[in-house]
């Protein structure tokens, strides 16, 4: 039986370890993410894939995103600390223990790495970045006009090229791309990918999924 393929976009990388205080973090798909990383690890029921791309965006921003997750964790335990101390003016002082919040910027990264180390890297051939550049010209998803999208297309041509590789030997598994960057890859409705390219996507037997919760739900792993 063919092993289900999970490509991987940078942002859906990053998301693991940036802020956990922001207003779109969802716990349903840092379980997913944890819940997909073990399945991957077991070496049976998914294959991950990572581009070269993915590997340099995510050694280029990794520090400045945990660096905001830090500071994003400190500014909300001053905030709980101080309305702590405030309440308990008012009534009986039942303190909030936060010792569990300490270093989960540097526990969310070893996860995030751990992704890439689970990983396949696919390297870019000498078709990638002509491809990527043709994409980028024609304004076709994610590049859009107005946006230098030259490295997202060469993200996603690397991953094009390499399932149809994968197709050309009789591997017909399902194949999840998946990528939080909606803007540039989602149709009106957020989750499914976008009209110009979806021929391509339906083509090589690829879905586009949103997040991590929703890559899990395509792929069915429990």
């Amino acid at each position: 039986m063919d092993i289900p393929v999970l490509c991987l976009d940078t942002c859906a990388i990053l998301d693991i370890l940036r802020d956990p205080g922001r207003s779109d973090v969802r716990v349903h798909d840092h379980e997913a993410s944890l819940a997909l990383l073990s399945a991957a690890q077991s070496g049976k029921v998914l294959q991950v894939i990572v581009a070269e791309q993915v590997i340099r965006e995510f050694g280029n921003n990794v520090e400045q995103v945990q660096q905001d997750a830090r500071q994003g964790l400190v500014r909300r335990t001053r905030e709980t600390e101080k309305l702590n101390a405030l309440v308990a003016l008012y009534g009986e002082s039942q303190p909030i223990d936060l010792t569990h919040w300490s270093d989960h910027e540097k526990r969310a990264r070893n996860m995030a790495e751990r992704w890439l180390e689970v990983g396949t890297t696919i390297r870019e051939t000498p078709d990638t970045v002509p491809s990527a550049f043709r994409r980028l010209n024609q304004a076709r998803t994610p590049a859009r006009r107005g946006k230098q999208s030259m490295k997202d297309c060469v993200i996603l041509e690397t991953y094009l090229e390499h399932l149809r590789s994968l197709r050309d030997t009789g591997r017909n598994a399902i194949a999840v791309f998946v990528s939080s960057n909606t803007r540039d890859y989602a149709a009106s409705d957020r989750t499914t990918i976008k009209d110009d390219i979806k021929h391509e996507f339906e083509s090589l037997g690829l879905e586009y999924a949103p997040n991590m919760g929703a890559a899990r739900g395509i792929l069915k792993l429990s």
